[in-house]
């Protein structure tokens, strides 16, 4: 080989680094120009991701914020604090950051794939996933899913790493225990990697004395983040898988959420059942592959658009590999013979998505709202002008702060009638919240009783926003005795 030749092959080499920035910034600068993100918009983020960035930001800026009498957040709010320190308050750069995260975690189970099963499989599903309207709209919407992916991609490698260090208490043993505390306060979902992890080392331990030790960390540190978050506050439980796969596949707009057709996630909800049954196998021998399918199994209870993500991963990335080795024991030897329904599942699956993606994206430009956002959306112009400091308590404290950029407490908890109530009114301008959901019914029996104190300011199908008439009253007071 000549001088020419082997300098051409070594900048190939070297070109070859830098082919997953060239992706990443394709495909970032897609999703960005297309307008697929809200880059400059509060409303959209998930009650638990806002909580997680709003004590971010009041940790890197050292303010007083209400947002510490809040139950422990996620710790999220960690992976956001080095974005919270360079631009804090920046929306953008957050949603940036989110943006990073979903690409580190399909990149990492691309690399997976590609090692164990073949670079094709992965090639076509890890391209699939990034163009899916449910890896989007988590995206956007600062959603778990993302960090719940990165966090079980990682688990094999750092046990990997672990085990050839041999050494007990290693950086690896810890990394392993903080990723399933972090796992298991961002959903019910995250128990699935220390579970997982948990039967790795019993069936293959180094030895007795270090899978004791493990054990006993493992044990720990799951149980002491279950006590600290005292469960999984906003997650609503025993919800429409259907609807949730439905929405991940077909994509929606957000000012109709609830009117989902839930009948269309039965397509995938089959094929990922089935998936399921045939590599029920894998999943007690591969420490991902057990993750992932007990992260379906136990988010059934807990389904929402998180949820139909980690499913549509493994559906994609499995579902896939399936796909291609039944074409090679076909008879046929031909192009078509060997990949044919599997270029048809590619245009199939890509096109549906892309459908998705332009329902998303026009839902956007037509300043498309949840019910929810579009009530804080009204209360922020209700604020309009308003110079003074305003408090509320509300059902969303955390996206309520993010909206009107005032101070926002929970609702309170277990009201046993009038006299109780009154411990919350002071110095509160506004109540919050949803009249229909049956954990408000006391406080909404109660504020529909003493009129006199209460009048409703704001009515939207997201709920409602009501004003304390004695906050009014006082300030009329003052204002005439001043004059």
């Amino acid at each position: 080989m000549d001088r020419q030749s082997i300098a051409i092959t070594a900048i190939g080499e070297k070109l070859k680094r830098f082919n997953w920035l060239a992706v990443l910034a394709l495909w970032g600068s897609g999703l960005i120009g297309l307008g697929l993100l809200r880059l400059d918009s509060p409303y959209g983020i998930e009650e638990t991701a806002a909580h997680a960035l709003v004590l971010a930001w009041t940790v890197a800026g050292n303010i007083v914020n209400p947002v510490v009498t809040f139950h422990l957040p996620d710790l999220r709010w960690l992976l956001f604090l080095p974005e919270a320190l360079y631009w804090p308050g920046s929306i953008q750069a957050v949603k940036i950051f989110a943006l990073l995260a979903s690409f580190a975690a399909v990149a990492l189970f691309y690399r997976h794939t590609a090692r164990r099963e073949s670079q094709e499989t992965a090639l076509i599903a890890g391209g699939l996933l990034l163009i899916s309207p449910a890896l989007i709209l988590q995206i956007d919407t600062l959603g778990a899913a993302p960090y719940l992916m990165l966090i079980f991609a990682l688990g094999p490698i750092m046990d990997r790493r672990y085990r050839t260090k041999n050494r007990q208490f290693a950086g690896w043993y810890f990394a392993q225990l903080f990723a399933a505390a972090a796992a298991v306060s961002i959903h019910p979902m995250g128990l699935a990697y220390p579970l997982a992890l948990a039967w790795h080392w019993q069936r293959n331990p180094v030895d007795q004395r270090q899978k004791k030790q493990f054990f006993w960390g493992l044990g720990l540190a799951v149980t002491l983040m279950l006590l600290m978050r005292l469960g999984w506050p906003n997650v609503a439980w025993l919800g429409n898988p259907l609807a949730d796969l439905a929405r991940a596949t077909f994509g929606h707009n957000p000012e109709y959420i609830h009117q989902q057709s839930w009948w269309l996630g039965v397509i995938p909800a089959g094929l990922l059942a089935v998936l399921l049954i045939v590599d029920r196998r894998a999943a007690g021998t591969e420490l991902l592959a057990g993750t992932m399918v007990l992260a379906i199994g136990l988010g059934l209870f807990a389904s929402n658009d998180a949820w139909a993500v980690i499913a549509l991963t493994w559906l994609l990335f499995r579902g896939t590999q399936r796909l291609i080795a039944a074409h090679e024991h076909t008879a046929w030897h031909s192009f078509f013979g060997r990949r044919g329904g599997v270029m048809l599942a590619i245009f199939l699956v890509a096109t549906t998505f892309m459908i998705g993606d332009k329902t998303y994206r026009q839902a956007l430009a037509d300043g498309a709202l949840t019910p929810q956002d579009r009530l804080l959306h009204a209360l922020t112009l209700e604020l309009e002008g308003v110079k003074d400091e305003i408090v509320m308590r509300s059902q969303w404290p955390a996206k309520t702060m993010l909206a009107t950029r005032q101070a926002a407490l929970p609702l309170p908890q277990r009201i046993t009638g009038f006299d109780d109530l009154q411990k919350y009114l002071k110095g509160i301008d506004f109540f919050v919240f949803d009249p229909y959901d049956p954990a408000n019914k006391p406080l909404t029996a109660l504020v529909s009783e003493h009129t006199d104190l209460f009048e409703t300011a704001i009515v939207e199908p997201g709920g409602v926003v009501v004003r304390l008439r004695h906050q009014q009253s006082q300030e009329s007071d003052q204002t005439r005795d001043n004059s």
